[in-house]
């Protein structure tokens, strides 16, 4: 099984080949469409939105130059819009190009990839040591709410989206550990097996983070089929 994926930003290109490696280790990475063969995958960054909406006619067109390729997964933030929007624009533009919507995997990062990565309570301390994080910790507890129920912080007005501030809340929860985290290249912290699985437990142990728990849904259905035990028709539309 080979799958084409399209994610939406920076940070993506990094994390995503990390949590595949944990979720699908079946999978391996290809750098050029022409090299694939069996159990792969092939990671494209689109530069942000509206660039991934775009990118899904050229993907489409890859896939059939390329036909070994089996599911196109379409990696973005839910951002102020929301879920159902969302994965109705990436629907939406598959069937512009005549794409079998049973073919399509749309992960939908509620509202970004940060949310999730707040899943992690053993990072969180109850005691935070830096005025930032307190500031956070006061305005929201994600340690015992639902990070994505998170609201913006009325005081800190220079953040205009809820994702915005998510990224904040997260590297202030990280630094307060003495761990950083940028977009792009600086988000080891949050890649390694030991992070992930924190995420996960959190998702086993409470209705939190539904988004999330859709994406590892969505990966438990691949790895189903790359072992034959999932015998009837592709319909991974998350």
């Amino acid at each position: 099984m080979n799958l084409y994926i399209l994610v939406e930003g920076r940070s993506e290109k990094y994390i995503y080949p990390a949590w595949l490696s944990i979720l699908l280790p079946e999978l391996t990475s290809v750098q050029h469409l022409d090299n694939v063969s069996c159990n792969q995958y092939y990671l494209f960054s689109c530069g942000g939105y509206p660039n991934i909406i775009d990118d899904v006619g050229n993907a489409i067109q890859d896939m059939k130059e390329h036909t070994k390729f089996d599911y196109l997964m379409v990696v973005l933030d839910g951002d102020d819009i929301g879920i159902p929007a969302r994965k109705h624009e990436v629907l939406a533009e598959a069937q512009k190009h005549r794409f079998d919507p049973n073919r399509l995997i749309t992960v939908v990062q509620n509202p970004c990839i940060e949310t999730w990565c707040l899943g992690n309570r053993k990072i969180f301390r109850r005691n935070p040591d830096s005025p930032e994080f307190q500031n956070c910790f006061k305005h929201f507890n994600v340690n015992e709410l639902d990070p994505e129920l998170m609201p913006l912080h009325p005081e800190l007005s220079q953040y205009t989206t809820t994702a915005q501030y998510h990224e904040h809340y997260l590297k202030s929860m990280l630094a307060d550990r003495g761990l950083s985290y940028t977009k792009g290249k600086g988000t080891k912290a949050v890649q390694n097996d030991h992070y992930f699985s924190e995420m996960i437990k959190r998702v086993n142990e409470t209705n939190h983070l539904p988004s999330f728990r859709d994406f590892i849904l969505s990966m438990t259905q691949l790895k189903l089929k790359i072992h034959g035990q999932d015998t009837a028709a592709p319909s991974i539309e998350s």
